[in-house]
C-alpha cells in the first residue's frame, strides 16, 4: 500500500467516524425532545460545570472537564440530567 492510499484510507475512516458521531448526537437530541414533550419534562435546576486538575496513581497529571448540565423533572417524578 502506498503512502497516498494509506492517508486517503485514514482520512476516510476519520471522516466516517466524525459523521457517525454527529448523526448520533442529532438523533439523541431528537429522541430527548420527543421524550421531554411526551413526559412533560420541565427544567428544575442546573449543575455548574467544572474543570479539575490533579495526578493519578502513577503521578501523571490529569485534567477532568464536566460541562454545565440542566436538571429536568418529568411526569411521575422522574429526574433527568442532561
Amino acid at each position: 500500500m502506498t503512502d497516498r492510499v494509506y492517508w486517503i484510507l485514514v482520512a476516510t475512516i476519520i471522516a466516517a467516524v466524525a459523521g457517525i458521531s454527529i448523526w448520533l448526537a442529532i438523533e439523541d437530541a431528537k429522541n430527548w425532545q420527543s421524550y421531554a414533550a411526551t413526559h412533560h419534562c420541565v427544567p428544575a435546576g442546573t449543575m455548574d460545570g467544572s474543570i479539575s486538575f490533579g495526578t493519578d496513581s502513577k503521578g501523571r497529571s490529569t485534567t477532568n472537564y464536566n460541562p454545565s448540565k440542566t436538571i429536568y423533572k418529568c411526569d411521575g417524578g422522574e429526574i433527568h440530567i442532561r
